[in-house]
């Protein structure tokens, strides 16, 4: 028996494996062919559907245009659908239109019976119309009257506008002087600067300036003393508060009609001595009887300080003789335009009562007093002078003291002259020469700015203090318990 070799038994078994390999590419090739033939047939029939499908979407784009268009034609709103539009058609010829009778509920025939019923309206309109112009004729003829009645309040009214471009134009002319001055304030400023020669001289000259300035703007200009420009800046603040004070009292002047210049000084002088009380600065609105307390009403507490005593008036009398008062308050504290006074003293036979009036000459509100002394202060007899103690007490209130008057100064206490006791006594203080130049100056400045000026016993009332007692040296201000309204009744004999 013949044996196979093995080298012949491996070539068999490779044409084995390349007859299976040519049967299955065979195979493969067979099915590739079907399913890229019914892959083609898909696509053709999904390309037509697509056709199909954009004539479809076309076709319902077209009649969504013409059902849009009609719905505007009609008036309905795009969104609505056409139920809704045929619910709303139904309603309206079964409800509105009732009266319409045609064989079909069409707008098209009920547009045709409107413009029917236009014409109709037209010609009743036209015969109103024909009315109506015979009534105009006459509100035409009503009209004539009342133009030429406007036409002369046309010509009043021109002739005052002619008078106020007068005025416009003197204020301009007034202004460009005003300006020209300002102009020429500038220029002398700039040239006083130039001609400067040094800082040091710039810092001097602003230093003796600070005896100038009022006390409301002393202490910051004190503290800008390393700072020539902020120094510049308040004086000219001061000269803008004392402009506006000027203008104010400018107005005053003119408001009274005071054309002479003489007749202004003496109005300017006159003024703030009145002896009448111009203005309340509050009301009492409750009284409490077992602690002898009053609360009063004010616009505004600033610069209220404890201790300020405030003049009763009767709440009936709105300009009252400074000499009619029912009584005197202290304030004891103040808040939020809530003041708590005690009470001082007042008339038996006319009680402080809810609703009177309160003023003093010493404080406004947001306004604080700023007091000019000068003349020989005395308030008792120790024989030493006593500005420093009037002083003290002006500051206890709130209130500044000022070496010179200007157009912030709230008054000018004047103590006088020294009166001589006769003798020998160095220990009399002495009043020079140059404190009574002092004295005439700032009396004669008070006048100029229309301050006005006290003695120091109206003063010291005003405080609610008494020379005498003062000088005796007892208490200032002793308060005892106060009388009910029915003890003080009691205790008045008729």
């Amino acid at each position: 028996m013949a044996t196979v070799s093995r080298s012949d038994q491996t070539a068999k078994l490779l044409q084995i494996a390349l007859i299976i390999t040519v049967a299955l590419l065979f195979v493969l090739a067979v099915l590739c062919y079907f399913v890229f033939a019914s892959r083609a047939d898909a696509m053709t029939q999904l390309e037509a559907a697509n056709q199909e499908l954009n004539t479809a979407q076309q076709s319902s784009r077209q009649q969504e245009a013409a059902a849009s268009e009609l719905k505007r034609i009609l008036g309905f709103p795009e969104a609505k659908s056409i139920d809704e539009i045929t619910t709303e058609t139904n309603e309206a010829f079964g409800g509105d239109y009732a009266d319409f009778q045609a064989d079909a509920d069409s707008y098209t025939e009920l547009a045709s019976r409107l413009l029917d019923e236009i014409r109709r309206k037209d010609d009743a309109l036209l015969k109103a119309t024909t009315a109506l112009q015979a009534a105009e004729q006459g509100r035409q003829d009503a009209e004539q009257a009342r133009d030429d009645a406007k036409a002369a309040a046309d010509r009043d009214l021109q002739q005052r506008e002619q008078q106020f471009a007068a005025n416009e134009d003197d204020y301009n002319q007034r202004r460009a002087a005003f300006e020209q001055q300002q102009q020429q304030l500038s220029q002398g400023q700039q040239a006083a600067q130039d001609e400067s020669k040094s800082y040091k001289d710039v810092m001097e000259t602003l230093a003796q300036g600070e005896k100038l300035i009022s006390s409301q703007y002393r202490e910051r200009y004190r503290e800008a003393a390393s700072d020539p420009s902020s120094q510049v800046r308040i004086l000219y603040d001061q000269l803008n508060d004392q402009t506006g004070e000027i203008t104010k009292k400018n107005r005053l002047v003119a408001s009274l009609g005071a054309a002479s210049q003489d007749v202004q000084d003496y109005l300017l002088r006159s003024l703030p001595q009145a002896d009448r009380v111009d203005r309340y600065d509050g009301r009492i609105v409750s009284i409490d009887e077992a602690n002898g307390t009053v609360e009063i009403a004010v616009a505004a507490s600033m610069g209220l300080r404890p201790g300020l005593v405030f003049r009763v008036f009767s709440g009936d009398d709105s300009t009252p003789l400074w000499a009619e008062t029912k009584g005197t308050v202290e304030v004891i504290s103040s808040q939020a335009g809530r003041v708590i006074a005690r009470i001082r003293n007042e008339s038996m036979r006319n009680p402080i009562i809810a609703g009177d009036g309160v003023a003093t000459p010493l404080w406004s509100p947001g306004m604080p007093m700023d007091v000019v002394i000068v003349g020989m202060v005395r308030l008792d007899d120790d024989r030493q002078e006593d500005s420093q103690a009037l002083t003290a007490l002006v500051e206890r209130l709130g209130g500044r003291v000022s070496n010179n008057v200007e157009a912030s100064t709230t008054l000018l206490v004047d103590a006088g002259r020294p009166i001589s006791r006769g003798g020998d006594d160095s220990r009399e203080p002495v009043f020079r020469p140059q404190d009574e130049k002092r004295r005439n100056d700032q009396i004669d400045q008070a006048r100029r700015l229309a301050i006005r000026t006290v003695g120091l016993d109206v003063f010291l009332d005003w405080l609610g203090m008494d020379l005498e007692t003062m000088k005796s040296g007892q208490a200032v201000d002793i308060p005892g318990a106060r009388m009910s309204r029915d003890d003080a009744s009691a205790s008045v004999a008729p």
